[in-house]
């Protein structure tokens, strides 16, 4: 992500605030994964579908990076005055108000899209990495469908099995 913050010069774009948030969204996506899906932990009954009702993992990794960023040492917002200067210094009062309007709506997309590319990234990555990182998804599905053949008695689907 910040490799194309930086390439992509998008705090042309973006507040500095807006920067920060898509930097710890980084931080929070799929941290502390179980290597199963949403509807494998519900199907489960698992603690964490028990405390989360629905988007099981994705509350869990929220949760999950609240809690570090919360701890004392960790705590970047601890600075209140520092963290406001941020909101301040990203205005946007150098655009016109037209543009500022279309970069509103834009930003969460192009946000989304950023997230989504550094997730799927790997394959852009020397084959090496690549080998690496979907050998590791592989495995992760294939042991979600052989909890599923123990715990759930049931098939699971052929990218699992």
């Amino acid at each position: 992500m910040f490799a194309m913050l930086k390439t992509g010069k998008m705090e042309r774009f973006m507040s500095d605030l807006e920067i920060l948030g898509l930097l710890v969204a980084c931080l929070c996506h799929d941290l502390d994964h179980r290597g199963t899906t949403n509807s494998f932990q519900t199907k489960t009954e698992s603690p964490l579908a028990i405390l989360y009702s629905t988007s099981t993992m994705e509350h869990h990794h929220f949760d999950q990076c609240v809690m570090i960023l919360n701890s004392e040492s960790n705590n970047i917002f601890q600075k209140k005055s520092k963290f406001l200067d941020l909101v301040d210094n990203g205005e946007f009062d150098w655009q016109s108000p037209e543009k500022k309007e279309r970069c509103s709506h834009s930003i969460p997309v192009l946000c989304g899209m950023m997230m989504t590319a550094c997730d799927v990234s790997a394959i852009a990555k020397p084959w090496e990495v690549q080998h690496k990182v979907a050998k590791l998804v592989a495995d992760e599905f294939f042991d979600q469908g052989d909890l599923e053949k123990l715990q759930l008695n049931q098939q699971p689907i052929a990218m699992m099995d």
